[in-house]
């Protein structure tokens, strides 16, 4: 199995524990460089690229929660800072798969931490972005603002184009190119909104931080988490949407740090 990509964080502690930290839908490891830098330095951090997404290979099947599990896993496994099992954190598509990962293989998980996602289906809230980035990827840009200027059409929000393109990278004839596999991911989106049925119960601490301005925290999901998590417990972020530590960071920092704090 080819090996995930992945940015390192290291902790000045040799022994340090490891946090793993799982991105969204359309995200990259590196997004996470800059808040993992400020979070707690008794973890080595590693941020991964989800397959289809940034650095990491491309596939052509469609993604599941189940394929993507086994692919952190195979991570875990081969990595010699994990061999004494981590501490995930997963933000929506990677919440998924850190649940999905705990579930199937809860000797390696020392903890969970969920980021405003829980394990439900959801409605197709990025296909309007699916379909822009796939206009730009079929039309051909040259620039990053004329790739803008297509995918305003798509997406009306300035941050949320913002984030999406920094998918975009120069390719070897000097136009634009996605970085993630677009393809694959309209193929798998949904999958990707779905939570496939699975049995089995992580009995080890797990906390869901929520934004209490998100819409993902709703009462099918929170059901099936307690269900499979009966050891959880959630922590509210004030004034934060899906996006709890890009809307709150300090705020999100906060909670985290104690929150790691207390796992060691």
């Amino acid at each position: 199995m080819l090996s995930l990509h992945c940015i390192e964080i290291p902790s000045s502690r040799l022994d340090a524990p490891c946090l793993l930290i799982l991105h969204g839908l359309l995200g990259e490891g590196g997004n996470w460089k800059g808040i993992a830098g400020r979070m707690s330095d008794q973890y080595h951090r590693v941020l991964v690229d989800l397959v289809n997404h940034g650095n990491s290979f491309h596939i052509e099947e469609r993604m599941s929660y189940g394929l993507m599990a086994e692919q952190v896993y195979a991570l875990i496994q081969e990595h010699p800072l994990m061999q004494n099992s981590v501490v995930l954190l997963g933000h929506s598509m990677g919440g998924k798969v850190g649940m999905r990962l705990a579930l199937e293989h809860p000797d390696v998980v020392r903890a969970l931490i969920v980021l405003d996602i829980y394990p439900q289906t959801y409605p197709k809230m990025h296909s309007s972005i699916l379909e822009g980035m796939l206009k730009i990827a079929k039309l051909g840009v040259a620039t990053r603002k004329e790739a803008e200027e297509i995918f305003t059409d798509y997406e009306p929000e300035r941050q949320v184009r913002a984030f999406i393109l920094k998918n975009l990278i120069k390719d070897a004839d000097g136009s634009m190119k996605w970085k993630c596999n677009v393809e694959s991911i309209v193929r798998s989106y949904p999958n990707i909104c779905s939570w496939e049925p699975v049995t089995g119960v992580y009995e080890g601490p797990c906390t869901a931080i929520y934004g209490t301005r998100s819409e993902y925290r709703q009462e099918e999901g929170l059901k099936c988490f307690f269900s499979h998590f009966p050891n959880a417990e959630e922590r509210p972020i004030e004034q934060a949407g899906h996006w709890v530590h890009a809307d709150q960071p300090t705020a999100f920092l906060q909670s985290i740090n104690l929150l790691l704090a207390n796992l060691l």
